[in-house]
């Protein structure tokens, strides 16, 4: 989703499309959870169900980022050396975390205490550092450890054929999606300790394979809908029957709908000038679309709940998306802010 991307994604529209498609999932995601975490004492339990179930339909938008990102940055075709990672992809990662998470702790902070005190942006900026800002600032974390393993990872996927890729990601999802759920669920562990952490380096990885794969044109694609069709029953039934199945992302039936989504975009190759132009864009649409979300929300009460909760929710998400969008637009115009960060 970062503009360092551009160069190794001409040729690739269905690239651009899951792009949209991920920021228009993470932007519903928030403009639902953002009443549903926040007042649910003023929803009601279907409300509650409905928004609920939009938000774990629209869950695959973040792995879809790292599986763009992983599809990408792990090309045999894109060399990285320790100074251009450094100097590059990891600067403007920080520099997006010093600017925008700073500045949204500082709201945070201000609209708390209600004050202005000399050393409350010294203290936002430590808070910045300990990963406490918005919570949508969590996935730029996770980008810079994902970013230090890359010259690892790289190495790994230049040498490993596709059997053994195969084997890693099964041993990532065993460890990171699968245990986890059966003891969530069921009750059900191992005694295995797996010196992994975290669901985001499957997902990395899974883009990087799942892009290399040389898909037979003739080959159809019913696997893939079956795939994404039983996942989305599974989470509609878990949201209307409140089964308490956990839906993040490190839910199987994310996984394989994320892979489904992926894997159906490379078949059909979708092509949309639209998504060509916006892929300069989406990463600055992530960093400040809960700004506007969060100004109409808290200051000024405003929030889908004022039209009975659901027509509404459409109207949201494109005026979040669209302010978003221009304000990315207009932001990216300055030099520094185009070239360093965003």
């Amino acid at each position: 989703m970062n503009r360092q991307e551009k160069n190794v994604s001409g040729g690739l529209p269905y690239l651009d499309f899951l792009r949209f498609l991920a920021i228009s999932m993470v932007i519903l995601i928030h403009v639902v959870s953002g009443v549903a975490d926040t007042i649910p004492e003023r929803m009601t339990e279907t409300q509650l169900t409905v928004y609920r179930i939009i938000k774990e339909l629209c869950t695959p938008g973040v792995p879809l980022f790292l599986m763009i990102s992983g599809a990408l940055f792990l090309a045999p075709e894109k060399e990285i050396p320790l100074s251009l990672l450094f100097r590059r992809y990891l600067r403007r990662i920080l520099l997006a975390l010093a600017l925008f998470g700073t500045f949204y702790a500082f709201l945070e902070l201000s609209v708390t205490e209600q004050s202005l005190r000399p050393l409350l942006l010294l203290e936002a900026f430590g808070r910045m550092l300990a990963g406490d800002s918005w919570a949508h600032m969590w996935y730029l974390y996770v980008l810079i450890g994902l970013y230090l393993f890359l010259p690892l990872l790289k190495i790994f996927t230049a040498h490993a054929d596709a059997k053994t890729c195969r084997y890693m990601l099964l041993i990532l999802f065993t460890a990171n999606s699968l245990l986890p759920f059966l003891k969530q669920s069921f009750g059900l562990s191992l005694g295995i300790e797996f010196p992994t952490a975290g669901i985001y380096l499957y997902y990395f990885l899974c883009g990087h394979y799942l892009h290399s794969r040389k898909l037979p044109e003739k080959k159809g694609c019913r696997a893939e809908i079956l795939t994404l069709f039983l996942c989305t029953a599974v989470l509609l039934i878990n949201g209307i029957f409140g089964f308490g199945l956990s839906m993040q992302y490190d839910s199987p039936f994310i996984v394989f709908a994320s892979m489904a989504i992926f894997t159906l975009a490379g078949f059909k190759k979708p092509s949309w000038r639209f998504c060509v132009l916006l892929r300069e864009h989406i990463f600055a649409v992530y960093l400040v679309h809960t700004f506007f979300l969060n100004i109409a929300y808290k200051f000024f009460d405003l929030t889908p709940l004022i039209g009975g909760g659901y027509l509404l929710l459409s109207v949201f998400w494109a005026g979040c998306f669209a302010l978003s969008l221009l304000f990315a637009w207009t932001l990216r115009k300055i030099p520094p802010l185009r070239k360093y960060v965003l």
